[in-house]
């Protein structure tokens, strides 16, 4: 049973990758679940109230037909659904049915016990969180029009006497009708809010966890497991920035490993592979704990360490220059594998005149002269002097505070800025997370404030006022916005003192927010649309900002204090809605007065929740989309990545191994590019990747792919494709690598060429992906013995 559970639950954690039909069935599928509960307590209350005082029988018999229409309907809605998946899997229109469906439905429900009740204002406020982390936002945001225009309209009615009010249950009469009232709201709303509580737990908790992976994934080179090229550089300029606010001097090394080449070309490609696993380890192990090391290009790493001199950093370079010479790396025959390295590195002194580039840029140079000396050096460069004699233009920072300045910006970008922020919550300190709650709940408090200061001056409604009670509660919410502000303060003086993380604020925070929440609630009715709005919206906040042990505690505190406020309420223990004049009936507060009253309090409530539902949800989708994209792109050249592009390569294997249609592999390496790397520099080396990846995939296919297998190493991947077509292909997009002219930064055009190697399970369908890259390596090994600027292509076999 557990492990069933734990199944379910990791499945449902994936709800996204599910079909838009799927998702649509979810709705559907819920409301036939509810309905059923509903079915049951109609006959519980059928055979309960044998007087008739507490529900109007008649009234149940018609609505026990409606239920169980209702759950027949979903049944053969989910059916239709699963049929429709296999057709049209992402049909937009079944997403739309089945929200409307399941909100229509719960709208209908809510009537029947009161469209002012605490049932209603858990489904009104839940279902539309829930929506938007299952449905699409179009979908949603049509759903919740319709739901609240229909649950506005039957409220309105009641208040004008044009339909009773919840038709289902009669207005208690004594305590035995009061218990049953209570226990009827409690029983409706109870499900709804276990459902929301828990999907959003789940949902919320496996984004967090799947955001961190990719994110790590998108920042981690795949062979060698350090930072790769894109956040290395990001690190860079962050320690730049460091450097240029508080004056410690920074050092940028870059390092080559000495005659690569000539290791993949003697010992092969996964031998090479091992030497750049074992490099990066060395380097990572030697380096400081604040140092940092990615990798910068094919056999090249960026070292970047803060707080270092020129003396320092030569001494900590020398040291990894030692370790890695130190490898006792062996091939597969058993020979050893001479690794050493060459590194170039730069030190800004703490002058902020010196950017990244710069520092990168004279890194580059030393890294050249290291390799003349006849390599396995240390040499530094002088970042100073590149600065003196260039011109720089004003910092990206400046530009837009300039145009901020002159008005260019917009009321819109900054609200697309507050957005961006907004949604960025979670990198937030734990203080200023704690920070925003108390201010959300100091704004709904202060509008309470004013409320109370303001309504007992209107005429219509001081008659239906305690006016005692008001100014008792008056008095009672400026404490509470007292208390609110002083936690706010107590936030932010934690949090400009550094103390950004604190377990017991966390806690105190989420139960203070969960006492203040409850104490508002009761005074308009503890069994109120109000509630229920508190009672969803206060979780969902919660499992954003907060870990979720707090957060359930603080559930559990107010839903303590709700349900034994209510009873209290029903054994006349204390009055229900206070606030309410006492020749008023209690329980059914549906006057225009209370209507408004009720949404005055539900309206915010609901709206921060479905902003922040709109805009954190809406934004990490986006986020991890592009988190994703990262993780599958080579920061460089545009296109997948060696993780990537291999489980590309798995998946076609796989789908040949099923379907039997033929499958090419195409290694190509760019002829001599070390030499252009210590001709012309790093940074054209750079342009030449890019072109070439560039022209590989204008040759290709849509159905083919291209990815970066190693430095200057290219993998194709030709479904569907015999050996002669795969043939053809490789010869165009080396005719159209050699036709590419590349300009070097001193102004010189040069040409270039590259080498394939190609691979085809054409005779052999039961290949593996590791066999095809490794014949297609021995192609490319015999593509370059015989000339280089060929294609060699060999079908592979078992054999």
């Amino acid at each position: 049973m557990v492990k069933q559970l734990k199944y379910l639950r990791r499945k449902f954690a994936t709800v996204q990758e599910w079909t838009g039909v799927e998702r649509g069935c979810i709705p559907i599928f819920l409301t036939g679940l509810i309905y059923l509960q509903y079915f049951f307590w109609g006959l519980f209350a059928l055979g309960f109230d044998d007087t008739g005082k507490m529900s109007d029988h008649q009234v149940l018999w018609v609505q026990s037909l409606v239920l169980m229409t209702i759950i027949t309907t979903s049944a053969l809605l989910v059916i239709f659904g699963l049929r429709l998946n296999r057709r049209q899997p992402e049909a937009l229109w079944f997403q739309h049915l089945g929200a409307n469906f399941y909100g229509l439905c719960l709208v209908w429900g809510g009537y029947l016990v009161g469209t002012l009740s605490l049932p209603a204002g858990v489904v009104l406020a839940g279902a539309p969180i829930m929506g938007f982390l299952i449905l699409d936002r179009r979908v949603m945001a049509v759903a919740i029009a319709i739901a609240f225009a229909n649950i506005l309209a039957f409220n309105l009615a009641s208040a004008h006497g044009l339909l009773p009010y919840a038709p289902m249950l009669r207005t208690p009469g004594d305590v035995e009708s009061a218990l049953f009232w209570t226990g009827s709201h409690v029983f409706f709303a109870a499900p709804h809010l276990i459902v929301n509580t828990t999907i959003c737990a789940v949902l919320l908790g496996q984004w967090r966890r799947r955001e961190a992976l990719v994110r790590a994934l998108s920042l981690t080179d795949a062979l060698t497991q350090v930072h790769n090229r894109r956040s290395i550089l990001a690190l860079l300029e962050a320690e730049v920035a460091r450097s240029q606010r508080h004056g410690p001097t920074l050092a940028v090394a870059l390092l080559d490993l000495d005659h690569f080449k000539t290791v993949n070309d003697t010992f092969g490609h996964p031998a090479g592979d091992r030497v750049l696993q074992e490099a990066a380890r060395v380097l990572g192990a030697t380096l400081r704990q604040n140092d940092a090391v990615g990798r910068f290009g094919g056999e090249e790493f960026l070292l970047l360490m803060p707080h270092t001199t020129r003396a320092e950093a030569e001494v900590v370079l020398e040291r990894c220059r030692a370790q890695l010479a130190a490898l006792d790396l062996r091939a597969d025959n058993g020979e050893r594998i001479p690794v050493s390295a060459s590194f170039g590195f730069a030190v800004n002194g703490g002058s902020p005149a010196i950017t990244g580039d710069l520092l990168v840029q004279a890194a580059d140079q030393a890294l050249y002269r290291a390799k003349q000396a006849g390599r396995n050096r240390v040499a530094a460069g002088d970042a100073a002097a590149l600065a003196a004699g260039t011109a720089h233009p004003a910092p990206v920072r400046a530009v837009a505070d300039a145009t901020n300045a002159t008005g260019n910006r917009g009321w819109w970008k900054s609200l697309e800025g507050w957005r961006e922020q907004t949604a960025g919550v979670l990198e937030w300190s734990m203080m200023a997370r704690a920070a925003l709650m108390l201010g959300l709940l100091l704004a709904l408090q202060a509008g309470v404030l004013l409320y109370l200061l303001v309504t007992p001056h209107v005429p219509s409604a001081a008659a239906q006022l305690d006016m005692g009670v008001v100014r008792l509660l008056t008095w009672v919410q400026l404490a509470q916005c007292a208390v609110s502000v002083l936690l706010l303060g107590l936030a932010l003086h934690f949090r400009r003192r550094g103390r950004t993380d604190s377990r017991w604020f966390e806690y105190l925070t989420t139960q203070y927010f969960a006492i203040a929440a409850a104490s508002m609630v009761f005074d308009i009715g503890i069994l109120g649309i109000s509630t229920g709005g508190i009672l969803t919206v206060g979780p969902m906040v919660g499992f954003i900002l907060f870990r979720r042990a707090p957060v359930l505690a603080a559930t559990v505190t107010s839903v303590t204090c709700i349900v034994v406020l209510a009873y209290a309420s029903a054994l006349g223990w204390v009055p229900y809605a206070p606030m309410a004049s006492l020749t008023l009936p209690g329980w059914q507060l549906a006057t225009p007065f209370w209507v408004f009253t009720h949404y005055l309090f539900f309206v915010p409530v609901m709206g921060v929740g479905l902003m922040l539902a709109v805009q954190i949800f809406g934004r990490w989708r986006e986020r991890e989309a592009q988190f994703r994209a990262l993780s599958l792109t080579d920061a460089l050249t545009g296109v997948h990545n060696r993780r990537s592009i291999l489980a590309l390569l798995d998946r076609e294997v796989a789908r040949t191994f099923r379907l039997g249609p033929p499958l090419a592999v195409v290694i190509l390496d760019l002829d001599h590019f070390k030499k252009i790397n210590d001709t012309y520099g790093h940074p054209t080396g750079d342009r030449v990747l890019q072109e070439a990846a560039r022209a590989l995939t204008a040759s290709l296919r849509k159905s083919d792919a291209v990815g970066r297998y190693g430095g200057e190493e290219f993998l194709l991947l030709l479904p569907d494709t015999s050996m002669e077509g795969a043939v053809v292909l490789a010869e165009r997009c080396r005719q159209q690598v050699a036709a590419l002219e590349i300009s070097a930064d001193n102004g010189e055009r040069f040409r270039i060429s590259a080498s394939f190697g190609l691979a085809s399970n054409e005779k052999d369908y039961c290949l593996y992906g590791e066999t095809l890259v490794k014949v297609a390596d021995g192609a490319l090994y015999r593509a370059k013995e015989s000339g280089r600027n060929r294609v060699e292509a060999v079908l592979a076999t078992t054999r």
